[in-house]
Formats: C-alpha cells, sequence, structure tokens
C-alpha cells in the first residue's frame, strides 16, 4: 500500500504572458462622430498550467476604466464590464460589444482567465474601481478538479494612454497564475504496484481571492480532510519500471501547509 497524506509546505505560482494589441480598423461613426479606432485585441502564445497556448474556445473577461491623462483626478468612466473577449480559432480574438480609443485619455484594463460567465468554479466574480485602485474579487472559487477539469485562474492589468496621432498601440497584459500547480506521480522499478488508496490531506482548495493594485491576496475557507474524496485515488497498478501521474494536474491556491503525519 502506498499512502499519502502530507504534501509540499510551500506552494509557488508561476506566471503566463499574453499580448493584447489595440486594432489599427478604423470604422466609421463612432461615438462623437467622424471615424474612430476600433479597441480591439489579439492574443499571442503563453504557457498555461495545463495546455500551452490558448485554444479555439478560450475566452477571458475584460474590465476597462478612461480617465484624462492630464487630470489624475479625474472621474474614471466604464469602457468595459466584464466583456467576454473570445476566439474561435485561439488566435483571433473578438467581441460583441466595440468600444472606441478616445484621444489624450488613459485607460485601465483589468482582465480574469476563464471569463465571468464560464467561472463555474466561483459563487461569484466583481471588479470595481476605489479609492484605492481596481479590486478584482473571485468568491467561493472551488478549485477541487483535477486534470483536465482543473481551472487556471490568471488576472491581468495594463494602463495605457491613447495618442491619435500615433494611432493604436499593442497592449501588453501579462497574465499572472493566481493558482499553484502540484502533480503528484509515483515511479517503480523492476516489478508492477499496485495503489491501493492515495489521499491528500490538509490542502486548501477553496476561497475568496482579491486582486489589487499591489495585491493577491486568498482566504481559504475549506481544506481537504479524511473520506472527502477530494484529491484522492484508489486502486491504480502501475507498471514495472512506469511512471504514474496519479491526480493529474492539481491546481490550488497558494498555501503553507502543515506536516499531518
Amino acid at each position: 500500500m502506498i499512502r499519502r497524506t502530507n504534501i509540499l509546505k510551500t506552494l509557488c505560482v508561476p506566471v503566463a504572458a499574453v499580448s493584447l494589441a489595440a486594432c489599427s480598423d478604423t470604422l466609421p461613426g463612432g461615438p462623437g462622430g467622424g471615424d474612430r479606432d476600433a479597441i480591439g485585441f489579439r492574443g499571442a502564445p503563453e504557457t498555461r498550467a495545463a495546455v500551452n497556448g490558448f485554444a479555439a474556445g478560450d475566452a477571458f473577461s475584460v474590465w476597462a476604466w478612461c480617465r484624462s491623462a492630464q487630470d489624475a483626478q479625474d472621474t474614471p468612466v466604464p469602457v468595459f464590464d466584464a466583456e467576454r473577449v473570445y476566439t474561435g480559432d485561439g488566435s483571433a480574438w473578438t467581441y460583441e460589444h466595440t468600444e472606441y480609443w478616445a484621444d489624450g485619455r488613459t485607460y485601465a484594463f483589468h482582465a480574469l482567465f476563464p471569463d465571468r460567465e464560464a467561472l463555474a468554479a466561483a459563487k461569484a466574480v466583481s471588479c470595481v474601481p476605489g479609492e484605492n485602485g481596481v479590486r478584482l474579487t473571485v468568491s467561493g472559487f472551488d478549485a477541487r478538479q483535477t486534470g483536465e477539469g482543473a481551472v487556471d485562474l490568471m488576472t491581468a492589468r495594463r494602463t495605457v494612454t491613447y495618442d491619435a496621432a500615433e494611432g493604436p498601440s499593442p497592449v501588453s497584459l501579462k497574465f499572472a497564475h493566481e493558482l499553484a500547480r502540484l502533480a503528484f506521480r509515483v515511479r517503480t522499478q523492476g516489478r508492477e504496484v499496485e495503489i491501493v488508496s492515495f489521499k491528500v490531506n490538509g490542502a486548501g482548495y477553496a476561497g475568496n481571492f482579491v486582486r489589487t493594485e499591489e495585491t493577491a491576496t486568498w482566504t481559504l475557507r475549506e481544506r481537504t480532510v479524511a473520506d472527502d474524496g477530494i484529491f484522492a485515488v484508489s486502486g491504480l497498478s502501475v507498471g514495472a519500471s512506469d511512471v504514474a501521474d496519479l491526480l493529474g494536474d492539481v491546481l490550488v491556491p497558494p498555501q503553507t501547509l502543515e506536516e499531518t503525519g
């Protein structure tokens, strides 16, 4: 029997990069009359916990506000409110409610992957400005799913000042993985092994996440315990001189864990 009831003490968060660019298309009839440059997005390959690069059907939510570039006290005006930006082929990006660049305005973009509507692992998502900047909150997030079902939560933000004389310029976003990736593997030497049961106890898997301008914070609400069936497998055979991935990708909030035995 192989039984595991403790795991790594310190979990690390990797970082992935995504490039978003304002399209150079000029569309007639923008707000205020005349021709205006539409805000568009173009995704660049990035590294995610389970998949390399975006895939057809992927989407993220974007929030954005703009204000005068000359007056830092100017009241931010909403531009995007959880706008779903999606790709049909993994490379070209689009969205439904077209917005336009305004000359001399500073834009603050905030993004969440996966998009809010597809984030079934969370009970609620909000992104709101305040006195200390924008606050992105993911409440009731549950990371118990593993392997292909694991959710790779990522966030990004970027501030851009638009100059009509220069035209649209790339809006580069760096998406940070807000979960830590774990893998549990068994390597056999010379003989077959039957794993009767494997279980990870004491791992925080559910809680609330808050991203501000300066910090990212998790408040854990639930941890794995014996017999809850989370992060567990049984009746697994591993061939001679082979390697078995017990749970597939495990993505959990960063945390410090105590030894349980």
